[in-house]
């Protein structure tokens, strides 16, 4: 077993095994207790952690990297400005 992918929170490890359990690609989320019990422990640790079998990494990944527009803006996304009309 492998590390696909780190992830701030358990909400977001299990979108990403969503995803690619629709491609039957069968994946685990480590820390998912921990996280919830203490998040700064997670964080220390580099994020909560999707695990897949070594040779299902490529394909995962190529599927994740080609849904990556996807997902929820990143937390310090930050919108344009807009003037104001009128």
């Amino acid at each position: 077993m492998k590390v696909l992918r780190f992830y701030p929170d358990t909400p977001s490890a299990h979108v990403a095994k969503s995803l690619l359990a629709s491609h039957d690609i069968d994946t685990f989320v480590a820390d998912e207790n921990l996280a919830n019990i203490d998040p700064p422990v997670v964080f220390a640790t580099g994020g909560v952690r999707l695990m897949i079998a070594d040779e299902l990494v490529d394909a995962a990944k190529a599927i994740l990297d080609r849904h990556k527009d996807d997902f929820a803006l990143p937390d310090d996304w930050e919108p344009p400005a807009v003037e104001p009309t009128g």
